[in-house]
């Protein structure tokens, strides 16, 4: 299987949800040879094998799933997983990023960042949504990003701040 292989058929199943027994589990394999479902698995996707090297950047709009070796940044629009076997010593910049592997650099996630059981993260981890198994191991900063959308919370807050002025304004007349 070469390192970008694009016609493996996939299984359409959808990933679980987020809960801490499903991080544990095992990643899918992506060779076919087991049913696939989980994270980060669609029919295009780029797969970088086990016995793949790569050294630089990557840019992809689509899933990536290494279970090799990367050296460099990854620039994603999409699911970025580092299997079991994976391992990236660079940063990760992706809309998600599931980590069953090793990754010794940052992860940034504009969806959520999913770290599964045996996972090893050496850097500073951003994200929105963070899920992590127990066994997972990470070492460096957390940060929660807030929502680009406004909350309903936010929203009602300042109206009720004036309603809260006006009435203490009409109490002290």
């Amino acid at each position: 299987m070469g390192i970008f292989d694009r016609n493996r058929k996939m299984s359409e199943s959808k990933p679980g949800g987020s809960s801490p027994a499903n991080l544990s589990s095992k990643p899918p394999s992506p060779t076919g040879q087991q049913p696939i479902s989980g994270p980060g698995l669609a029919e295009k996707e780029t797969y970088i094998g086990k016995k793949i090297r790569l050294k630089g950047d990557i840019h992809a709009d689509e899933p990536v799933h290494i279970d090799g070796t990367v050296e460099g940044a990854i620039h994603c629009g999409a699911v970025v997983t580092v299997g079991t076997h994976g391992q990236v010593q660079g940063d990760i910049h992706a809309k998600e990023i599931h980590v069953y592997g090793m990754v010794k650099g940052n992860l940034h996630a504009s969806g959520r960042v999913r770290l599964y059981g045996n996972a090893r993260v050496r850097g500073d981890v951003t994200t929105p949504l963070l899920a992590v198994a127990e066994t997972a191991f990470i070492k460096g900063r957390v940060t929660m990003k807030e929502d680009t959308a406004p909350s309903r919370e936010s929203t009602e807050r300042p109206g009720n701040q004036k309603e809260r002025g006006k009435k203490v304004k009409e109490a002290a007349r």
